[in-house]
């Protein structure tokens, strides 16, 4: 199982350097893409991805594990994580996964970089029409976050209780309905979006459908402000910041 996992989660850097190479290349064809080895090595460093440090992105998920490792070897805690597997993790990261997501960016670049637009695009931007707030890419991604977060708050606060308040969590097949529900409304969210910001002839939809779906991790971040606040009897800065180190990184991987 662990070597099904290791070689799926090694595939997934080369579908990642492979979409990440051929959009940016894509972005600006016919030009040359402008530091595209920077954008390689972000895609495949700082994207959250969830809550290991192999999926939360190399950088959030090693500042976060350092961070509560020190705090914890401060204060005599057993739960300290282990500095073998994380020079281990390391190694194999430089040693297999990076080379792939290079692979990946390469093949996209080479097999999927020039776009393969319906007609002919002018050379000079049009200019974008005043539109009313509601047509603003920042309202629109801060409104778009509040649907999906609706659809997973009752059950979050059963999984939050789960993980920080020692309560049981069994009801697996109700977790799969919500989440296939937030992911059917984070992509109709996005769409709608983007729908919006095209009747507004406003071209700079790309980063709104991305941020529209991803605005939930704001309000999931404040969910957990709230519920260390008043549903936790935690207190000190030991368990703040482990708990506010996950609640960051759960939410930048519910972004996903």
């Amino acid at each position: 199982m662990i070597v099904i996992v290791g070689v799926v989660y090694g595939l997934g850097f080369v579908v990642n350097g492979f979409v990440s190479g051929s959009k940016y290349k894509q972005a600006f064809f016919p030009r040359t893409s402008p530091a595209w080895q920077r954008t390689m090595l972000a895609s495949a460093l700082l994207l959250p991805r969830g809550r290991s440090p192999a999926a939360s992105g190399l950088v959030l998920g090693l500042l976060g594990y350092v961070l509560i490792s020190l705090t914890n070897l401060r204060h005599g805690c057993i739960d300290a994580f282990p500095w073998s597997a994380l020079f281990l993790f390391l190694l194999l990261f430089c040693l297999l996964c990076l080379p792939l997501h290079v692979i990946g960016t390469l093949l996209g670049r080479a097999l999927n970089g020039n776009p393969a637009n319906p007609c002919r695009t002018a050379a000079i931007p049009s200019p974008i029409p005043v539109a009313p707030w509601y047509y603003q890419p920042f309202w629109i991604t801060v409104i778009s976050g509040m649907l999906p977060f609706g659809s997973i708050f009752i059950e979050l606060f059963f999984l939050f209780a789960s993980i920080w308040s020692y309560k049981y969590y069994f009801v697996y097949g109700f977790l799969l309905a919500i989440l296939t529900i937030l992911i059917i409304i984070q992509v109709c969210v996005s769409i709608v979006g983007s729908y919006l910001l095209l009747n507004a002839e406003n071209y700079n939809w790309r980063w709104s459908s991305f941020c529209s779906g991803m605005s939930i991790g704001i309000y999931l971040f404040a969910y957990s402000v709230y519920f260390y606040a008043f549903k936790t009897h935690m207190s000190g800065w030991v368990q703040g910041m482990a708990f506010f180190i996950e609640a960051v990184r759960i939410s930048g991987g519910t972004q996903r």
